[in-house]
């Protein structure tokens, strides 16, 4: 689940730039002065050049995994052609700040020129993520039984089998423990041997395979590079944790990975429940890893004091595509604030007041 506190934030002061008039609503459906608490972003379209009122749109964040957009179908309906370029361009850049931080994004033409309190308290009420969190919770629950070394449960009617390297005590969280091989075995009895020894990445290939895929088809690929880069990450923070490097640089790559690291727990997290939205979660997943990063000469020299760790050399690729990926986020967001600026200026009616305060 995304950081909803500093997405609310961010996205109130994204709309506060075009909409000076905001008014906010907590996750209760209680108005709010908080950005950081509000869920429900409520404000009147105006045009950017034209200056035209197009009524209300709302922005919801209450559900938690996205952000949906709630307009009056009329707006489009009425709407002038030469006002529809911005209004496109408006909903896209909503949908590159849901990507940012990785919401899905949803957009909802509705019959009501207005949503009312009532309204808000409703969509907060019957939120369906919570719906969903409690089933697939409870879908997702895996009953463990041990023999010997090898630990079993059922997920979605695929056996999962962890092999232990050695006997393991009647403790719940040993099933993570000195974790030798994991199988899964579909309702037809096909047996398949993962690529990686990940518990939560198992349950997330299980839904997988529950749903016709296999571990080597190209979204078993995906969970698979996803626990991979997890692990990497993983242990180039244990590489790094007790070591000081000269370059500023190096610090930046290790909060990068540790970042992508928490978000890569949160995809497999969100897979491993049987959810409705198995598919959505997946597609999420394969945008947010992007392409693999080979080069990594230039990080490489960050991390190299007078003798180099050779350690690293097995993360580094990891670690320098969290980085990358962060870097591409921060040069979206300073892009889209440049844009705002650069069309304020350009508008005639753009006054800039210097007080001698």
């Amino acid at each position: 689940m995304a950081d909803l506190s500093n997405a609310s934030n961010d996205l109130f002061f994204k709309l506060r730039n075009r909409f000076p008039k905001i008014r906010l609503g907590d996750e209760n459906g209680v108005t709010t002065i908080d950005p950081e608490a509000a869920r429900f972003f409520n404000f009147r379209y105006v045009d950017k050049q034209s200056e035209r009122d197009y009524g209300e749109v709302t922005c919801s964040l209450i559900d938690g995994n996205s952000m949906k957009v709630f307009f009056d179908n009329a707006i489009t309906e009425r709407m002038l052609p030469e006002d529809k370029d911005y209004w496109y361009r408006f909903l896209r850049e909503l949908r590159r700040y849901a990507k940012s931080h990785m919401l899905n994004f949803d957009v909802r033409d509705i019959s009501k020129d207005v949503l009312s309190r009532r309204d808000y308290e409703f969509l907060a009420k019957t939120n369906p993520e919570k719906k969903k969190m409690k089933e697939s919770l409870e879908e997702s629950r895996v009953l463990w039984q041990r023999k010997g070394k090898v630990s079993e449960g059922n997920l979605n009617n695929v056996c999962i089998h962890v092999v232990h390297n050695e006997r393991m005590l009647e403790n719940p969280n040993n099933r993570l423990l000195k974790v030798d091989r994991i199988f899964l075995v579909n309702e037809s009895g096909e047996k398949f041997l993962l690529p990686f020894k990940s518990v939560s990445g198992a349950k997330a290939m299980a839904n997988h395979v529950s749903r016709g895929g296999n571990p080597y088809d190209s979204n078993g690929q995906i969970i698979s590079r996803a626990v991979s880069e997890m692990r990497n990450l993983g242990r180039f923070a244990s590489a790094t944790r007790t070591r000081t490097f000269e370059a500023a640089e190096a610090n930046n790559v290790i909060r990068a990975a540790q970042t992508v690291k928490e978000n890569l727990k949160r995809h497999l997290n969100r897979l491993s429940n049987n959810s409705r939205s198995f598919n959505e979660s997946l597609e999420a997943l394969a945008e947010f890893l992007g392409e693999q990063v080979n080069d990594v000469t230039e990080v490489k020299a960050w991390f190299t004091q007078q003798t180099y760790n050779e350690n690293l050399d097995n993360y580094l690729a990891s670690a320098a595509g969290a980085y990358k990926k962060l870097r591409e986020n921060t040069l979206n967001k300073l892009d889209e604030v440049s844009d705002s600026v650069k069309n304020k200026i350009l508008n005639p009616k753009f006054k800039l007041l210097l007080k001698a305060d």
